[in-house]
């Protein structure tokens, strides 16, 4: 982040369902402050009740969704460590997905859609510069997508794979 900006995060993405709360937990703490919220599919739809606390508070929080339409990280672990035995990360395994779209209309909640890589710039500057209450972005992306960078237990934020060559990191590191 920017020296004006502050990036909250957890180990690896891994709560699923905390983006929005923290989001939320963020923006009413600091009111004037823009707040983004960049989620899951899967982790949204674990707290998706706190559309409801959106609407009604019409706290100007932007949502972006990166849709895959299934757990990916799990599916990605069940592909690393379990041989590619797959348990309720995809919908061949028994997990479906939501049209987040008509969810989020149902709150009254301002909605854009990314389906292709040529829509990026346009739509990101939209929903950015959205002030008239909290706006969600669906980004469509591709199932079975490598998640990248990705941390290993134990290892620092810094030493995400794929690896970047030791002079680059030292020379990069501020602290």
């Amino acid at each position: 982040p920017k020296v004006s900006q502050q990036l909250f995060s957890a180990f690896n993405h891994s709560p699923m369902g905390y983006a929005l709360s923290a989001a939320i937990g963020s923006k009413l703490v600091q009111p004037d402050r823009d707040v983004i919220c960049i989620t899951g599919d899967g982790g949204l739809n674990m707290n998706i009740q706190e559309l409801g606390t959106l609407e009604l508070q019409n706290l100007p929080i932007k949502i972006f969704i990166l849709n895959n339409k299934e757990y990916g990280i799990i599916k990605q672990t069940q592909s690393t460590w379990l041989n590619s035995k797959y348990v309720c990360s995809d919908i061949e395994s028994g997990v479906s997905s939501p049209d987040f779209i008509k969810i989020a209309q149902a709150y009254n909640i301002k909605t854009k859609t990314v389906s292709e890589h040529n829509e990026l710039k346009e739509v990101i500057e939209y929903v950015l510069a959205y002030s008239s209450g909290p706006i969600i972005c669906n980004v469509s992306i591709k199932p079975n997508q490598e998640i990248l960078p990705k941390l290993s237990f134990g290892r620092p934020l810094e030493d995400m794979y794929p690896h970047l060559p030791k002079s680059e990191l030292n020379n990069n590191i501020k602290f």
